[in-house]
């Protein structure tokens, strides 16, 4: 298993742990806003090196044998 996880820390029962960055944190994204009802652009409160889900996500499926392109 491998965990996306914005602590640093390990995670119990993980082979792999990969610190990422929270959506409009750590860098721009699209979160749900409850008050809306739907998804809305965040820019970045405090820009930091953390890589982004999406990212790592795109560099473990390029990395696959077989590879093919993402859904979206």
């Amino acid at each position: 298993m491998i965990s996306l996880s914005k602590n640093e820390a390990p995670t119990a029962g993980a082979a792999v742990t990969i610190s990422v960055g929270t959506a409009g944190v750590d860098h721009d994204g699209v979160t749900y806003s409850s008050r809306v009802g739907t998804f809305r652009a965040v820019a970045a409160s405090a820009p930091s090196q953390l890589p982004s889900i999406s990212s790592i996500v795109q560099q473990l499926a390029e990395a696959l044998p077989g590879r093919r392109a993402l859904p979206c």
